[in-house]
């Protein structure tokens, strides 16, 4: 019936009465998964394959492997993506059934964005003609596209744009437009040098840090010289105080006159 938000609420009812029961879990999670997916969440749906199999009538295995795929290269980092997608047993049963889905994740993982976004345009086409994924695609195309953007970049102090937009099979007026949307966001810190077609990594505050840091020791470093020069002179004039080292009696062992 597609009212996600009554689905969300009774998997949570659910779920309290299904301890143990993995086959009813499984269609739960399928469920959650897909009502995540219509709220924008966008959180990978985990079930056991060989039990979703059996629930092919909400959702069949393969788009289990689509639809966690791509959220999980929307919205999941380097590691989080090796451990719970590439890593995962049970995930893995999932992109064996869809091997174009398998190798776009491994581009993007390996930095492959070229033919990682050569894929997701091939697929796009049925992904538009999904029920449930329709109206996703070009938001979840478009973080996928904008983390590949900042993963590319993070690692270089500058890149030229050229090298670039052929990284992304694009050009670089479009790529400059991208790059300067991911600055304004502040997805990416960096300027861009539009004469020489140049993206630099900007290093201000580093460069800061580094400034306040140094005037910090520079200014300990003239007290102690203040310190030490007015004691030279102290001793130099003979104007050190030595403590008395002379000790009387204690006050109570005193003969009283």
């Amino acid at each position: 019936m597609r009212n996600f938000f009554a689905c969300a609420h009774s998997v949570t009812k659910a779920e309290q009465w299904s301890t143990g029961r993995i086959r009813t879990i499984a269609k739960l999670r399928a469920a959650s998964g897909l009502a995540n997916l219509d709220s924008g969440k966008y959180k990978i749906v985990r079930t056991r394959g060989e039990r979703t199999r059996r629930n092919s009538q909400v959702i069949a295995p393969h788009d289990v492997a689509i639809y966690g795929g791509l959220c999980a290269l929307a919205t999941f980092d380097r590691s989080e993506l090796a451990a719970k997608v590439m890593e995962d047993a049970a995930f893995k049963q999932f992109l064996e059934l869809v091997p174009d889905c398998r190798e776009l994740i491994s581009d993007f993982y390996h930095s492959r964005y070229s033919s990682c976004l050569a894929l997701m345009e091939k697929m796009k086409g049925d992904l538009m003609l999904d029920m449930y994924m329709n109206p996703h695609v070009d938001k979840l195309y478009e973080m996928i596209r904008s983390k590949a953007l900042v993963q590319y970049f993070t690692p270089f102090a500058s890149v030229q744009m050229p090298l670039m937009a052929q990284a992304f099979s694009t050009n670089v007026a479009d790529l400059q437009k991208e790059l300067t949307q991911l600055i304004m966001k502040k997805e990416i810190k960096a300027r861009i040098d539009s004469h020489n077609k140049t993206v630099y990594a900007r290093q201000a505050d580093q460069e800061v840090s580094t400034f306040h840091r140094a005037l910090q020791m520079g200014m300990e470093y003239e007290r102690q010289t203040t310190a030490l020069l007015l004691r030279l002179d102290l001793i130099r004039n003979d104007l050190s105080i030595k403590a008395n080292r002379i000790q009387g009696p204690p006050r109570g062992d005193r003969d009283e006159d």
